[in-house]
Order: C-alpha cells, then sequence, then structure tokens
C-alpha cells in the first residue's frame, strides 16, 4: 500500500539506521506494515485511521530503528548517535594521523635543521598520541552529550510529527559535511603545530609566511575554530537535511568562527617580518594584484573564511526556508 503516512514512518526509522541497511529494512517494514493493514482490514480498503492504528502498534520510529541495531539504550552512546559517531570518528582520527604524519616528514625533508632519526620518530609518535586522544575525547564527549541530553533526530516519536521525506535538494549531502570535517583537521593541524609548512621560495631558499612562534601561541584559537566546524558538520550529518536545528547551529557556529578568526588573524607580527620585506623580491613588480594580496596576507585570508562562512550561513538559512513547509521545526 502506498500511503504518505507510511513513507515517512519509514523514513523516519531507516534514516536512523547506516546507509546499508535502510534499503533492506524500509522493504521489510513496508510488507510488515501491509501485512498488518490486511490481518486488520480484511478485504476493506485501509482507511487512515487504520493506518495510524498500525503504525501505533508498531511503536515510535526510535523504538523501531533501535530493534535493527546492537546498541543497549544504557551506554555512553547509543542508538540513534551510534552510527553517526563511529563514522566521525573515523573521519577524524584518520585525518589527524595523516595529517601529522605527512606534514613531519614534510619538516624533516625541507626544514632548515638537521634531525636524528630517533629525535623524529620520537616527536612524531608523542605528536600523534596527543592529538589522536585529544580528537578521540573531543568526538566522544560530543556525541555523549548529544545522547545523554536527548537531542534526538527530530520530534517525530508521534505520527502527526513525521517529517516528510525530503527531495534531493533539500537533503545534506553526507560526503560534503564528511569532506568539510576532513579539510577543518588538515588546516588547523597545519596551523598550529606546522605553521612553518606556508612557505615561498626565495634564490632557492625556503622563506616561512607566518612567525611560527606567534602563529604557534594562538593553538587554543585554531582548536576552538576546528570543534565549531566539526560541531556544525556532526549536526549537518545527525539531522541530514536543512531544517531549524541545522540553521540555528549554523548560524551560531558560523558566528563565533568569524570571531574566532578576527581575534586569531588582526593581532601583530603574525606574519613573518621578513616576508613581507621581501615580497618585491619574490614577485614581480608588474603583479600589483599578487603584491598587495601577500603584503596583506592575514587580511586577505581572513575576508576569504569570512565570505566562506557567510556563504553556508546564507545557504542553511536559505534552504530552511525554500524547505520549511516540509522540514519538521524546534520551538
Amino acid at each position: 500500500m502506498n500511503n504518505d503516512l507510511i513513507e515517512r514512518y519509514i523514513y523516519a526509522v531507516t534514516r536512523r539506521l547506516p546507509s546499508k541497511l535502510r534499503s533492506e529494512v524500509g522493504e521489510e517494514l513496508r510488507g510488515l506494515i501491509d501485512d498488518m493493514l490486511a490481518d486488520r482490514c480484511g478485504e476493506l480498503t485501509p482507511q487512515d485511521k487504520d493506518v495510524r492504528v498500525v503504525l501505533t502498534e508498531l511503536g515510535t520510529p526510535a523504538e523501531v530503528a533501535e530493534k535493527y541495531t546492537a546498541d543497549s539504550p544504557k551506554c555512553l552512546i547509543g542508538a540513534p548517535y551510534y552510527y553517526t559517531y563511529t563514522t566521525v570518528l573515523k573521519i577524524v582520527l584518520c585525518c589527524v594521523a595523516f595529517g601529522i604524519i605527512l606534514a613531519s616528514v614534510i619538516e624533516l625533508l625541507f626544514g632548515n635543521n638537521s634531525v636524528q632519526w630517533y629525535s623524529f620518530l620520537g616527536t612524531l609518535a608523542l605528536n600523534l598520541f596527543s592529538a589522536l586522544c585529544a580528537c578521540f575525547t573531543f568526538i566522544t564527549l560530543l556525541f555523549a552529550v548529544f545522547y545523554r541530553k536527548g537531542i534526538d533526530l527530530g520530534r517525530d516519536n508521534s505520527l502527526e510529527d513525521l517529517p516528510s521525506v525530503p527531495n534531493k535538494k533539500e537533503k545534506i549531502g553526507r560526503a560534503s559535511s564528511a569532506a568539510l570535517i576532513v579539510f577543518i583537521i588538515l588546516v588547523a593541524l597545519a596551523f598550529t603545530i606546522f605553521p612553518n609548512i606556508f612557505v615561498v621560495f626565495v634564490n632557492g631558499e625556503m622563506l616561512p609566511i607566518f612567525n611560527t612562534e606567534v602563529m604557534r601561541s594562538c593553538w587554543y584559537i585554531l582548536l576552538i575554530f576546528a570543534a565549531l566546524g566539526i560541531i556544525r558538520e556532526c549536526v549537518k550529518l545527525i539531522e541530514d537535511r536543512y531544517n531549524f536545528r541545522v540553521m540555528v547551529v549554523c548560524i551560531v557556529t558560523n558566528l563565533l568562527s568569524i570571531a574566532m578568526c578576527f581575534w586569531w588573524l588582526l593581532r601583530d607580527n603574525l606574519i613573518n617580518p621578513i616576508f613581507q620585506s621581501s615580497i618585491l623580491d619574490i614577485f614581480p613588480s608588474d603583479k600589483e594584484i599578487v603584491i598587495n594580496m601577500f603584503s596583506n596576507f592575514q587580511y586577505f585570508l581572513l575576508f576569504v573564511i569570512t565570505m566562506a562562512l557567510i556563504i553556508d550561513t546564507a545557504e542553511a538559512v536559505y534552504r530552511y526556508f525554500k524547505y520549511k513547509n516540509s522540514c519538521y521545526s524546534y520551538k
């Protein structure tokens, strides 16, 4: 039987499950509902009230989804968050490990100081261990708060509150959110641990763009910036569509991120003074745009990041108001 309420119910259940199970569980639920309606109505055509009774007997979408997972409700992070938690955790840990190893190798190969191999391996191991532990702790605490505070995937525990099945434009691409998490982590690692990998070549020598000491002293600002970005993308992954909650989270986190950028990029001596004094020697005199950009590099970087965050916020607001009639909202 093709019924909008049934489709909304099945969607509310399957979106809580791993992607590989969604199609199979959806078909299974559809068949089960048809059988229950046939038993209830016999030869008669099922009415809307019959559908509501059957769906109520099945239980709330959260209860049905939990039957298809092995998670116990008495745990640190359970259904419906556990799948998203493990996905984000794998992405974060892999990116952190890859970024630290890659940046360490680049620094070893092109750095000015000669380092003994055992010193290099020891520093690499220490950086890996501390960074992975910090990331594991942050992601675990974030999802534990989501789970313990009951920040559910939507108020769809009653039939009246079931959201419609989103169309393609309304859905948030999981791949894009995952890619942004990867990008945020790699950028944060580069600026906090290895700011000296941003260099230009002058007469065969590498000249760092940033003042390494000043940049590393801003580590807490960059970590807050990265945490805000990860929270934003995690909420997008959880919600799976543009709605009121996604819009509010994007507005709040992006405004805070912009504030972090101003706090970080408007401080003095962030750019290597030797690099600033050598700009005319690095670039030809006829490249005025390039010279002006690098002469005010920190302001150029601030402009790019701010515009990206504004665009992301505008998209979330636009998508919500465009599709709000089919989205469930939170008051």
